[in-house]
């Protein structure tokens, strides 16, 4: 069963930042992905990367290594491309499932689409939110899809 939150329980609005420049790539994991966009990302000076992962947010383990990588210099956060459903925390853990992404330091979007995973990581980063206040709001606003 899905974890949703009553419509009188849902977390405050967040204040829109008045003027954000705040990069945050938005890209799908694809079979035998190396992770090369993970790191243009980085190095190309985005301020956070979202990355819509397969089945319950699942990378590959070559990807895992790279993402690894990333979350030392900017927040990682990880949703799922199915369309439906929301990330996984504690079933799969071989190289790039959600056990071991959780380990290298990214942020599960939850019931968040990627598409809504990136406009928060956005307005988050805008309002100068740190790793830790960014992983509180994914786990609060993941856990209803609205």
């Amino acid at each position: 069963m899905l974890d949703y939150l009553p419509a009188d329980r849902r977390p405050d609005p967040l204040e829109l930042p008045g003027s954000c420049t705040a990069r945050v790539a938005l890209m799908e994991a694809a079979l035998g992905d190396e992770g090369h966009l993970v790191r243009l990302a980085v190095d190309g000076g985005y301020d956070g990367i979202v990355i819509a992962g397969a089945g319950a947010g699942h990378v590959s383990a070559i990807a895992a290594e790279v993402v690894g990588e990333a979350v030392a210099r900017v927040p990682v956060v990880i949703a799922t491309r199915t369309g439906a459903g929301r990330t996984a925390t504690r079933k799969y853990g071989y190289p790039g499932a959600e056990v071991d992404l959780l380990n290298r330091g990214v942020i599960m979007a939850g019931a968040l689409s990627a598409r809504k995973a990136r406009l928060l990581l956005w307005a988050l980063l805008g309002a100068g939110a740190g790793r830790e206040r960014i992983a509180r709001e994914f786990a609060l606003r993941g856990r209803s899809a609205g």
